[in-house]
């Protein structure tokens, strides 16, 4: 009886050492085909990170150029009101001579409403 338990466990170990070294060798087949599965995520979520950064520069870029292109619209704006109002200012001078004395007197008079109110 003893034996035959002795047996037993002498053919399960033999069994459990097969299936270990078994076991051992589908790991390591396995092992280079996970690090290269791991490899070929890293690569493809650095490329994808890749993509994300360049399309984010370009959006940027675009936001750059547009706000840019304000800045000038308004620099043009302004630059076009002071040439009005310097040809207004030069059309009222020509017709009279005396106009900027004038604008001295029609503020003071503004001045002197504006102080009785």
């Amino acid at each position: 009886m003893i034996s035959d338990i002795q047996e037993n466990d002498r053919r399960t170990g033999t069994q459990h050492a097969g299936q270990e070294q078994r076991h051992q060798q589908t790991q390591a087949r396995r092992q280079p085909q996970q690090q290269e599965e791991r490899q070929r995520l890293r690569q493809q979520q650095q490329q994808e990170q890749r993509e994300r950064q360049r399309q984010r520069q370009e959006r940027n870029q675009r936001r750059y150029e547009r706000w840019q292109e304000r800045v000038a619209q308004r620099q043009q704006e302004r630059n076009r009101q002071e040439q009005e109002e310097h040809e207004h200012y030069a059309y009222l001078q020509r017709r009279s001579p005396n106009f900027d004395e004038l604008m001295d007197v029609s503020k003071l008079s503004e001045i002197e409403v504006m102080k009785r109110r």
